[in-house]
């Protein structure tokens, strides 16, 4: 799942990182590192004070208030408990907490929404607002079942009430616990009040101070996201990109719990990330049910987010509190600009996915081929899958014929046990799906089937009987969707098959397996050396190919005495065609110029595209240069021919550099180098014209 347990188990998630990290800065603020060491030592606290101060951890309940006891008594101040309350929203003033308390509007607001508020940070006590007028809220909190209410909490709670007010530019309230849990009564009932217009707006100090905090509250909020945005582009994998954001979330939206369920496609397993659950099990359970139609949460305490972009759903985010703790309005906001961060990634990484993932196959395959000699053509695979029957199947006549996907036929590819008159006929046959309802049933339905001589249909009939053969079991060669051809298995014997074989399926079928993955192979590396040799717009040899037909073409005419001319093209007045029209006109251009060059060429001349608008053509064979000047003619006059784009009508034309062998140069780089200048000195001279090249 790419994520590890919190250290404590989410039964003990019981008090926020920012109570006990506003503990930790008021005693580091009033006595020092020294004192706060005391302090986590007699509190036996095996964690640092870094980590106490992290907004994402959270503590038992017991360890927390060993903290505020050991701190009472390190420090001698019997309001120390008190002072870390006051603490908590003083250290969070320029920070996205104040931004979002201050978005309530009022310091009553901020009260009346006590129980949202309390719930990020406590997740033990229950609070509300049970009066609340203008200057004047009373709160009541009380602990859950299972906790006993102790009096320093009690303290630090009246302490966080009191910075209700300094939210808005207001002196500290005044707060009184007029009843109390520790003292036998029900609730711990706080009263607090202030002035609504005490000096807020004659303290001009504390006028400004109040909108530099809100200032920096919206500038950490927008770097925030932007720090998030940036990680998210510099993450190395898709796990990592995922932790990145179920950290962020968790600064960013406070809750106990945090959890990111994903998927880059519908086959894929959920991707899970998380902060606060006891194990990896209990995220997957929430993970499911979190990608369920039922998610969502009427009740307030569940924040679900789709992460999605208009083309792709990946999954869901959410932040989670206990019952009736609730979220702010804003922070859907929030939690949705991190979904749209996570989703766009995720779309990127998706791409980026499954193009290394096509990479890696392509190396795997290249890579296996090198190993597995035996892998070769698939009449080779055919082949071997023939010899293997003999030792698998107990048949009169086996087959293999393959499937020409161009031409929609099965041509026989490999055979044994016919006479040499039936596999001759057999391999002059294209069989087409309209010649025999049998090809159109396994094209359809990719089953098995057997087939005998009394219920063939018209076309099979006569090839039964020129066979021999009464029965014959046939085998789909398939992976996945692709469809390579057949298995037979012939019988001469009527009764071999009547009513069906399944072992003899059975065995034919794990024959089609390994028939279908070395067929899958051969397909996949014909296509990637294909692409590794030639110019994907024109269908042209590349310049790796060029060079190896250059190379062998020099060598036949080293051995027979004749020449070889190297032609250099570089279209004249293309660049504007891109320009004016766009690349897609520009790309059609060049790949009817494409087709007009081979139109001119011999069968045994080679035309390749180097790069952009240059392309080089290899004549061997040649018995002067006369015979390269009539091609070069012909090229330029069928270059210069307009080319259509839409409605209209452009003209280019070519520019030719021309190197013989062996009268300028006798191996490929030269050659092509000196092609190359001559075709400059031609395009200085006149466009579409051509000039030989000079032996250096």
């Amino acid at each position: 799942m790419g994520d590890e347990p919190d250290e404590s188990a989410a039964d003990d998630r019981h008090i926020g990182g920012a109570t006990t990290g506003a503990l930790i800065a008021y005693v580091r603020r009033t006595s020092g590192d020294e004192a706060l060491a005391r302090v986590l030592a007699a509190a036996g606290e095996t964690r640092s004070a870094e980590h106490l101060s992290d907004t994402t951890t959270w503590s038992s309940y017991p360890r927390a208030v060993a903290l505020l006891k050991a701190a009472a008594d390190v420090t001698g101040e019997v309001d120390v408990a008190r002072s870390a309350g006051e603490e908590l929203l003083r250290q969070y003033a320029d920070t996205e907490v104040a931004a979002l308390l201050r978005s309530l509007g009022s310091p009553v607001e901020v009260l009346r929404n006590v129980t949202a508020t309390g719930g990020k940070y406590s997740t033990v006590t229950e609070m509300d607002a049970v009066d609340v007028a203008d200057g004047r809220v009373v709160i009541a909190a009380r602990s859950k079942p299972g906790f006993t209410r102790d009096p320093r909490f009690c303290a630090y709670t009246a302490g966080v009430l009191s910075q209700a007010t300094p939210l808005f530019g207001l002196p500290p309230a005044s707060v009184t616990e007029v009843e109390c849990q520790t003292r036998g009564n029900e609730y711990c009932l706080y009263e607090v009040t202030w002035d609504p217009d005490a000096a807020a707006d004659d303290d001009v100090a504390r006028k400004c101070a109040h909108l530099e905090s809100e200032l920096q509250a919206l500038t950490n909020r927008f770097e925030a996201l932007q720090a998030n945005a940036s990680e998210l582009v510099t993450a190395s994998t898709v796990d990592d990109l995922l932790r990145t954001v179920a950290r962020r979330v968790g600064l960013a939206v406070r809750a106990p719990r945090h959890l990111l369920a994903v998927r880059l496609s519908p086959t894929e397993p959920i991707r899970v990330h998380y902060n606060g659950f006891p194990s990896d099990d209990a995220a997957q359970a929430a993970a499911e049910h979190l990608l369920a139609d039922s998610a969502a949460d009427d009740s307030g305490s569940r924040l679900v987010v789709d992460v999605a972009t208009p083309r792709s759903s990946f999954g869901r985010i959410a932040a989670l509190h206990d019952d009736g703790a609730r979220f702010f309005t804003q922070e859907r906001r929030l939690l949705e600009a991190y979904a749209g961060h996570v989703a766009a990634a995720l779309e990127t990484a998706a791409a980026l996915e499954q193009a290394r993932r096509e990479n890696m196959t392509a190396r795997a395959l290249l890579h296996l081929a090198r190993e597995l000699s035996g892998l070769g053509r698939p009449e080779d695979v055919a082949a071997r899958v023939i010899t293997a029957m003999s030792a698998v199947v107990d048949c009169d006549q086996k087959s293999v014929l393959l499937w020409d996907a161009e031409q929609g036929v099965l041509e026989l590819a490999a055979s044994a046990g016919m006479s040499e008159e039936t596999q001759r006929f057999m391999e002059a046959l294209a069989i087409s799906p309209v010649d025999t309802a049998a090809l159109e049933t396994i094209l359809r339905t990719r089953a098995p089937m057997f087939l005998t001589r009394e219920t063939v249909d018209d076309f099979l009939a006569p090839l039964f009987e020129r066979a021999g053969v009464e029965s014959v079991a046939v085998v789909p060669i398939t992976a996945g969707s692709e469809f390579f051809g057949v298995i037979t298995a012939g019988f001469v014997d009527s009764e071999a098959l009547r009513g069906g074989d399944v072992d003899l399926i059975e065995r034919l079928a794990g024959l089609a397996d390994h028939a279908a993955t070395a067929l899958q192979n051969s397909y996949l590396l014909e296509r990637v050396h294909a692409q590794s040799l030639h110019d994907s717009l024109t269908g042209l040899p590349n310049a790796r190919f060029l060079e190896d037909r250059v190379t062998s073409a020099l060598a036949h005419a080293r051995r027979d005495g004749s020449k070889l001319a190297l032609l250099f093209i570089d279209f004249d007045e293309f660049k504007p065609v891109n320009d004016v029209y766009g690349h897609a006109a520009g790309d059609k251009v060049l790949i009817e110029a494409a087709g007009r060059m081979r139109a001119v060429l011999r069968s045994g001349d080679t035309v390749a595209r180097l790069a952009g608008d240059e392309f080089v053509i290899v004549l061997p064979g040649l018995a002067t240069s006369q015979d390269a000047d009539a091609v070069a003619d012909k090229l330029s006059a069928s270059l210069q021919l307009p080319y259509s784009i839409g409605d209209e009508t452009v003209a280019i034309s070519g520019s030719i550099g021309i190197a013989m062998f062996p009268d300028v140069a006798d191996e490929y780089h030269t050659l092509v180098r000196a092609a190359d200048t001559a075709m400059y000195q031609a395009k200085r001279r006149r466009r579409a014209t051509y000039g030989y090249g000079h032996s250096a």
